[in-house]
């Protein structure tokens, strides 16, 4: 197991710059549900991640935001900013679509939608 993670797992450096060690996108995070995204993201961190962008509900923005500093934040699960979903899709290595997103009809479409978009970029290769 231990020489699997080394082929997959980049080698860290002091030559690296900020991504090059895996940007992972979490899509999820909703008006009540903060915390999944969070320690989604948070748990990717940990585990050696350079990079993680949580794409969430305008309204889980600032409390995400606000339980870690290191995470980026995003607030574009609404169907005015959906379409910076594609911007962010390419510049990533690996997405998770589902921590707190909630029933919320809209979102279920948006994230639909996205994960069409998904499929026919380098992540799902």
């Amino acid at each position: 197991m231990k020489e699997l993670c080394k082929l997959i797992v980049p080698a860290l450096g002091n030559a690296l710059h900020k991504g090059q060690a895996g940007k992972i996108g979490i899509v999820g995070g909703s008006e009540d549900y903060t915390g999944a995204p969070y320690f989604a993201g948070i748990s990717a961190l940990r585990l050696g991640a350079d990079l993680v962008l949580i794409m969430c509900a305008p309204s889980a923005a600032v409390p995400i935001k606000s339980y870690c500093p290191d995470l980026m934040v995003s607030p574009i699960l609404s169907q005015e900013k959906s379409s910076r979903f594609e911007t962010w899709i390419e510049k990533l290595n690996c997405i998770v679509f589902g921590p707190g997103l909630g029933r919320d009809k809209e979102v279920k479409h948006i994230v639909s939608q996205w994960i069409k978009t998904s499929q026919g970029t380098k992540i799902c290769q």
